[in-house]
């Protein structure tokens, strides 16, 4: 009886660690280092307890993010035949594994303990008003993605939405927890490049859902635009990267993070630029996981190598 016990148990644990979707969470983690990073190049320090506790938030907001979605994507995510680890979702309120009521918990308590942190945060480190509004506006848009009544990615703003909250928002959130100013330029223009190459990556995982999306009245840019648009989209939003690095890269307040870029990303830049005017010429209908996998790797070249430069 017990061994059936810890069995169940076990099973619970690793239906939460599917439900939390951790593949994506390195690109959340990574952007926020680099704001912390700058943050203490421009200031000569980083404060360790400032930096976990200020990402212990951002993850939480991410786990509500995943959950939500899982909630109010049912419709689509139950309809989509081409779901895989980068798109369709979890997979766990669909096949069962986990039910409305536990993902609907699991949201709340990840808000709540968010939002304590957030508070403990502002009072051990005597923090200024732009951090409160600056979380608020994180777990505002990450569940905001499908959770009334924003529904960003029903309206087709999703992508913009997970673009924006992967680089920018993340790099923010470390460089101004550190006590840094959000008004210094470091943290807009080392994330413009990151958040242009995190936009390809959204805007194919949309690909295969279409179908899926359309079916449950879900407006993605996708659903709005067609495969082929969007897949151009894509591809101009890919030559503009290196474009945008060398418009920014030598900025003095970007401390030159972005000067020197391995000759090896230019190579992935063209790629995936390749691999999209590909499927721009032929589009199919179904999982485009080679092409994905190219795309999510794609924007590391603008949060690693930036941290490399920093340490």
């Amino acid at each position: 009886m017990a061994g059936n016990t810890e069995n169940v148990t076990n099973q619970k644990l690793l239906n939460w660690l599917r439900a939390l979707r951790l593949q994506f969470y390195p690109m959340t983690w990574l952007a926020y280092t680099l704001g912390a990073l700058g943050a203490a190049a421009i200031q000569g320090r980083l404060d360790p307890g400032a930096y976990w506790l200020g990402y212990a938030v951002a993850f939480l907001v991410e786990a509500a993010t995943v959950f939500t979605n899982d909630l109010f994507d049912y419709e689509s995510d139950r309809h989509n035949r081409h779901a895989s680890q980068f798109n369709g979702g979890s997979r766990t309120l669909v096949d069962g594994r986990l039910s409305k009521t536990d993902l609907s918990w699991g949201a709340a308590a990840c808000v709540l303990l968010a939002v304590l942190l957030t508070a403990a945060l502002l009072l051990r480190y005597d923090l200024g008003l732009a951090v409160a509004l600056l979380f608020a506006a994180m777990l505002a848009l990450g569940p905001g993605y499908t959770t009334p009544p924003l529904k960003l990615a029903w309206r087709g703003l999703g992508e913009l939405d997970v673009a924006l909250t992967h680089s920018t928002a993340a790099i923010l959130c470390g460089f101004i927890v550190q006590g840094a100013s959000w008004t210094h330029p470091f943290p807009w223009l080392v994330s413009a490049p990151l958040f242009l190459a995190i936009l390809p990556s959204i805007l194919l995982a949309g690909l295969p859902d279409l179908e899926a999306d359309k079916a449950a009245g879900k407006r993605t840019l996708v659903v709005r635009l067609g495969r082929r648009p969007t897949a151009l989209i894509a591809l101009l939003v890919t030559l503009a990267v290196p474009l945008s690095v060398v418009l920014i890269g030598y900025a003095a307040s970007t401390r030159g993070v972005l000067a020197e870029l391995p000759p090896w990303s230019a190579l992935h830049s063209l790629l995936l630029a390749a691999l999209i005017f590909r499927y721009w010429k032929t589009p199919v209908t179904g999982r485009i996981d080679g092409l994905l996998i190219v795309a999510l790797t794609y924007t590391l070249w603008y949060s690693v190598v930036p941290i490399m430069n920093l340490l």
